[in-house]
């Protein structure tokens, strides 16, 4: 064993994450429901900018009044370049006893861990909050690729990265526009129809392989150049007017 000791991080079961919009309200009760072990509730990108105030609020009160059983209770924040991250970081944590944890998304650098964690610390003194906030960060770019072994050290509570593409997904609301042909669509309340998308690309290697090689192209499509680009695009067609 290593002289360097490692302090542990809170051990919980990370099999499957069921993702609800926090604009949503109505997909709560159901969520609480359902087998995931983690439930995160979502204030990024299932959520309009418009309604990004509501959300939290929804979510605050989701989480102290629905019964959500033992399963791991976790919020997407915005984006730490947005105006919107901080306040999703205090207002939850400062009035949700029942927040086990905190998904950081488009991490890029340690420093956006560090950024948060200290934010989380000085909320858990304040409130005198005994359980500590867990985190899982999400690595979406190429930024966060170049320094994923640093992030992985950017702060003990740190509990579990996820990166890739989707390979399946629901077939509701925006994401089969999203993914196109590079993700296998099942009904997001069908344990069995998930299941037996799920076993398809475990057991099915070539297949698996094809989705991600179609899901790094699909992801191409949306970078902020490539939208700006398109927006652009529109707005000119819209100014010159129907065909004559």
């Amino acid at each position: 064993m290593s002289f360097t000791l490692i302090q542990q991080a809170t051990p919980r079961l990370h099999r499957s994450e069921l993702a609800v919009p926090g604009s949503n309200p109505s997909l709560f009760e159901k969520a609480a429901k359902a087998g995931a072990d983690i439930i995160f509730l979502d204030l990024e990108d299932a959520v309009a900018p418009d309604d990004k105030e509501q959300a939290r609020k929804n979510i605050i009160q989701g989480l102290n009044d629905l019964h959500w059983g033992t399963k791991t209770m976790m919020i997407r924040i915005n984006g730490l370049d947005t105006h919107y991250a901080y306040r999703d970081v205090v207002d939850v944590v400062e009035n949700c006893p029942r927040l086990d944890m905190i998904l950081i998304p488009k991490t890029g650098v340690p420093q956006d861990v560090y950024a948060i964690d200290m934010l989380v610390t000085q909320i858990e003194q304040y409130k005198k909050r005994e359980k500590k906030i867990g985190f899982e960060v999400l690595i979406e770019t190429a930024l966060g690729m170049t320094n994923v072994e640093t992030i992985a050290q950017a702060s003990r509570r740190l509990e579990a990265m996820s990166f890739g593409v989707p390979v399946v997904a629901s077939n509701a609301a925006a994401l089969p526009e999203v993914c196109g042909d590079a993700a296998l669509l099942a009904e997001p309340f069908d344990p069995a129809a998930l299941a037996a998308a799920m076993e398809r690309v475990l057991s099915d290697a070539p297949l698996a392989a094809t989705l991600r090689r179609r899901g790094m192209q699909r992801a191409a499509q949306f970078t902020p150049a490539v939208q700006a680009a398109q927006t652009r695009a529109l707005y000119e067609r819209l100014l010159r007017g129907p065909p004559a």
